[in-house]
């Protein structure tokens, strides 16, 4: 995602305190979901989970509410 920089996409990693990580991905559109899922990064990282989890990803549709950005 770095080298293609798509548009109407976030995607954030986050480790947890027990070394785990948190995936969060926000689409525009769901056209933009389609285009994510077709990258080769995203097809990529699907073909290694197996080897790479300990528990299968759960998938969870979320809201937001609120956002803060301070200003750099």
């Amino acid at each position: 995602m770095q080298t293609d920089k798509p548009d109407g996409i976030e995607y954030v990693v986050y480790k947890t305190g027990d070394s785990s990580f948190m995936h969060m991905i926000s689409f525009d559109n769901e056209g933009d979901n389609a285009a994510f899922t077709e990258m080769p990064a995203f097809k990529a990282l699907r073909a290694a989970l197996k080897e790479r989890i300990e528990t299968p990803p759960a998938r969870t549709d979320v809201r937001r509410v609120g956002n803060y950005q301070p200003k750099t």
